[in-house]
């Protein structure tokens, strides 16, 4: 027998699956329109939509990936370390996994100068090491460490 608990927790997951279908239909409309060929222009339709629409965290923190990896391509490195910053900022209470790609920010906070970015990231990234499963992976020098290295 279904209890009404259930029918209602039921009911609320299917809801939520359905809200996230949703949300993930209108954000890849978005990637569409962003054509790579003026990084402006693309940052802008982006920043539209997180503005219009009001996304979730995820969704929120994905797109402030994807215009610092639009700055990272254009040689824009201030202004992605600066845009990694507020996705992570914006994802910290978000669930995501570890991938390489985050070395390479690392590297590029590190490169740019950003110090004080690649300390508070790292500190939280290896709490994250330390508590998630998805971020034993995390193994990314910290500043000293790097400097006594060189």
């Amino acid at each position: 027998y279904w209890s009404e608990k259930m029918l209602t927790k039921l009911k609320q997951k299917w809801q939520e699956n359905r809200t996230g279908r949703k949300e993930m239909k209108c954000y890849k409309k978005v990637l569409k329109k962003v054509k790579g060929e003026d990084v402006v222009n693309d940052v802008e339709l982006l920043l539209t939509y997180i503005r219009d629409k009001k996304p979730t965290p995820a969704y929120v923190a994905e797109v402030y990936v994807k215009i610092a990896l639009m700055y990272r391509d254009v040689g824009k490195l201030e202004d992605a370390a600066k845009f990694y910053d507020v996705a992570f900022e914006t994802g910290r209470t978000v669930d995501f996994y570890y991938n390489k790609e985050i070395d390479n920010i690392f590297e590029l906070f590190y490169k740019v100068g950003r110090h004080d970015l690649y300390d508070k990231w790292h500190e939280n990234f290896m709490e994250r090491a330390r508590t998630q499963k998805r971020f034993k992976k995390f193994n990314v020098p910290s500043i000293e460490q790097r400097n006594r290295l060189n």
